[in-house]
């Protein structure tokens, strides 16, 4: 069942101290890299260039934006999904309960 997957996926403290870690982190990791492009311009250089050859073209904001703007999406996927699961039925319990895991971790 997809929600059991949705459970396991987030009731696992690895990830979820993870993603805390990598979220609470994520202003000082801008200002390291904000702080180096000014200081060291090979650096900045070696990011442009990765961007302008990369197919998506995006930035390295861009790619650290990217695990944070996640977890939201998770969350409406899982509400749409509870939407659409009838009461009763095997999925809707490990779906709330996902939905409960990832609600609490986006509050903190």
């Amino acid at each position: 069942m997809i929600g059991d997957v949705f459970v396991a996926s987030f009731s696992k403290s690895m990830v979820l101290d993870a993603y805390s870690e990598y979220v609470n982190n994520f202003s000082t990791a801008m200002a390291v890299v904000r702080k180096t492009c000014a200081s060291k311009s090979g650096f900045l250089e070696f990011l442009k260039h990765r961007q302008e050859s990369s197919s998506d073209r995006m930035t390295l904001y861009g790619l650290m934006m990217k695990p944070i703007q996640r977890f939201p999406q998770f969350i409406l996927l899982l509400q749409d999904m509870l939407k659409n699961t009838p009461v009763g039925h095997a999925d809707r319990l490990p779906l709330q309960m996902a939905l409960t895991e990832l609600e609490t971790l986006a509050e903190k």
